[in-house]
Order: C-alpha cells, then sequence, then structure tokens
C-alpha cells in the first residue's frame, strides 16, 4: 500500500506491532518518528530483526520494553543514527548504547527510564557517550527499583573522561548515590535550570557535589519538605525569572527506623545552604502513618533537628501540615530567648493546619511566640485555610 503513495515521512506510534507495522518500518529512509511498544519477546525479536539497519531520517525515537525484557544489539541502527534529536527507552537493556550515541551529535533528548541493572552502563561510558552530545538539553537516566541484595557492586575508578555538556538544561536521576557521584565527577553541567534526584536507598551523598555543577540553579525563593512513610522529598522552586528553577530531591529510606532519614535531612539542609538561604516561603509536609510518625517523634524532637531550619535564614513564612506540626511546634516552643531569635531569623508568619488537637498546640506555640516578641522580626501564627 505504501508503495502506492508518494514518498512521504513516515511516523509510527502503535502498541500492536504487526505485519503492516513491520512491513512499514522496511521503508527506513521514510520513518521519521516512532513509538514503539512490544508485547512480548517474539515480537520484540522481530522488530529487532527489521531494525538491524540504519535509518537515516530518523529522528525520533521511542521504545518501551516492559514486561518484555528486552536486550538490544550492538546492531540496532546499524549502530548509527546521525539524524536523531530525541531518544526514549523504558525497560530496554542497552549494553552498547554509548556506541549508538557516539554517531548522535545533533540529539536534544535523552531519556533512559527503567534501566535494568543487568545491562547498565557504567558512569564512564555513559560520560564518554556523553561527551560528543553538545547540543543535548534534557536527560534523565533512571534505574529501575531493586532490592538492596540485587544490586550489584562495580569498581569506581579515576574520573579520566569529562564531558562539557553546555546546553544542558534539565537532568532528572534516579539510583544510587554512588552512580550519581561517578558520573558528575566526569561531566559538566553550567546551565541546569530544572534538576529531579531520586535516590533508591539512603544516601551517603555530598549535595554540594550537584550544586557545583549547576551554577545557573536558583536562586529559590519557596522549598517543600515533605515527608511519607519510606521517603523525604525536599522540593525548591523559584517564582520568578524567565526560565524559573526547579530542583527536587527524593531521598529512599535504607533501615526501617527514622534515624538515617532525619539525619540525612539535616545533612542535605546543611551542605545546601546557598540554596536555601534566599527561600522566603517554607512548607513542611508529613504525610505519614501514625506508626511512622510515633518513631520519627522522638528523633525530631531534640535540638539537633532545629538543623533542618538552620539554612533558611531569609524565611518569613513557615507553614506546617500533617502530624509533623506537633513536635516542630512543642520544638520550637521549648527554645530559649536566643535559640528562638536564631531559628529562622527572619520569621515572621507561622501556619498550622487544624488537626483535631488545637488546645495541645496553643501553649507551646504562644511561648515561642512569646520568646520572638522582642527581636527584630515578631512573629504571629493562626491556622492555615
Amino acid at each position: 500500500m505504501l508503495d502506492v503513495w508518494p514518498p512521504f515521512p513516515i511516523e509510527i506510534r502503535s502498541l500492536h506491532l504487526g505485519d503492516n507495522i513491520m512491513a512499514a518500518l522496511e521503508h527506513r529512509d521514510r520513518v521519521c518518528n516512532l513509538g514503539l511498544y512490544p508485547s512480548s519477546y517474539p515480537i520484540f525479536e522481530r522488530l529487532v530483526t527489521v531494525m538491524g539497519n540504519p535509518f537515516p531520517a530518523l529522528k525520533r525515537l521511542r521504545l518501551v520494553g516492559k514486561g518484555v525484557a528486552p536486550v538490544l544489539p550492538v546492531t540496532f541502527l546499524g549502530g548509527s543514527a546521525p539524524n536523531l534529536l530525541s531518544l526514549t527507552l523504558d525497560s530496554v537493556a542497552f549494553p552498547t548504547l554509548p556506541q549508538l550515541l557516539l554517531s548522535c551529535k545533533d540529539i536534544s533528548e535523552l531519556c533512559l527510564h527503567n534501566i535494568p541493572y543487568l545491562g547498565d552502563i557504567s558512569p564512564e561510558s555513559m560520560a564518554k557517550s556523553l561527551s560528543s552530545l553538545t547540543r543535548l538539553t534534557r536527560l534523565i537516566i533512571e534505574f529501575e527499583k531493586q532490592e538492596t541484595g540485587t544490586i550489584r557492586d562495580r569498581p569506581r575508578s579515576l574520573p579520566l573522561t569529562h564531558a562539557h555538556l553546555p546546553a544542558l538544561t534539565t537532568f532528572h536521576f534516579r539510583g544510587l548515590n554512588e552512580y550519581l557521584e561517578d558520573l558528575l565527577a566526569r561531566i559538566n553541567t553550567p546551565q541546569i535550570k530544572i534538576l529531579f534526584i531520586k535516590f533508591l536507598l539512603q544516601p551517603v551523598f555530598d549535595i554540594r557535589q550537584v550544586i557545583s555543577h549547576s551554577r545557573s540553579l536558583g536562586p529559590f525563593d519557596r522549598a517543600k519538605v515533605e515527608f511519607d512513610c519510606s521517603t523525604v522529598l525536599i522540593q525548591l522552586a523559584q517564582s520568578e525569572g524567565a526560565a524559573p528553577s526547579i530542583m527536587e530531591l527524593e531521598i529512599g529510606q535504607r533501615t526501617s527506623g527514622q534515624q538515617l532519614q532525619v539525619e540525612s535531612l539535616v545533612q542535605i539542609c546543611t551542605q545546601s545552604s546557598s540554596l536555601l538561604s534566599s527561600v522566603k516561603e517554607l512548607n513542611i509536609i508529613d504525610n505519614a502513618s501514625w506508626t511512622v510518625f510515633i518513631n520519627r517523634a522522638h528523633l525530631m524532637n531534640n535540638p539537633q533537628s532545629l538543623g533542618i531550619f538552620n539554612s533558611f535564614t531569609a524565611a518569613r513564612t513557615l507553614r506546617l501540615s500533617g502530624k509533623i506540626q506537633w513536635f516542630i511546634v512543642y520544638l520550637l516552643g521549648g527554645l530559649t530567648r536566643e535559640s528562638a531569635i536564631e531559628a529562622l531569623p527572619k520569621l515572621q508568619n507561622l501556619y498550622l493546619r487544624k488537626m483535631n488537637w488545637r488546645i495541645q498546640l496553643e501553649e507551646p506555640m504562644e511561648k515561642f511566640i512569646a520568646a520572638r516578641q522582642h527581636s527584630d522580626h515578631p512573629v504571629t501564627w493562626d491556622f492555615d485555610r
């Protein structure tokens, strides 16, 4: 049927890769946009065979292999895709991807979702492949979720390869902090404005390494810290500007306890002081269950937990929501006058979310308000609407 039509460009987006789709793929010099979702391994094998030669007109490719566990061979696309602008792989192992990327000089978007650990790419190989992608603006590297015991250790090597990505503005990463640490040691990303990082396990990581690679991040004026049963999320946003910045960091939990989670949050806030010092509105939310809340409460209700606030030196508004407001209010209410002034020194407004135990919060709140009364920035409080 295609042979009777003029040689128009071909775009294919299909969940069902039948004979008609396979026949269309034979017109390799006309195929420019592909969205393929093989539903079984035999169909995937057939697809790989058909796409084992170059597709010179191909500009955008999305291949999703969920439930199929596919591994792309070195012959995929004939090992070269010089006109490719966007590549998205989801749940697809492609160990020889760096070799293909060396031919993709004009690619602007590279999205690798749910990378299988059995077919992943070392940070050194990844950096080497990125070194030629000077027009890359969006990069996503997300490993599939695995239990701790199934993640294999990789040798750590010196950062010999260094890739400069002058156009990269958006970077998403999900995986182990060791991988990110090795990768950042090998790349330079001066123009990042949007940054999302999700550690699958409790990290031992210096967030300043990320900040040093991202001179265009911020300044941020809004921050949200959100607790869940197994994660804590830190979100920073910039309200103004032609291209506002966003930074999001999610920390997974290694153990059943909460101590490492709270300690990591204090550590990250301390290391990120250069980004947090301009925040004017801070929101802290707790969505955890009562069991998790009780386990976390005794860890938060001590002076060391004030490290979460120490970097928010310009915050004028604090909004608390969920069970966490209970022990934060009691923590603030137990401070001495000097400590109350040092905690969030520019704070002016404090808002709580209404819950069933309003009376229990009023007494410690009034103590904190009284301690701040004679400072340069007295505080008023109310229940948020």
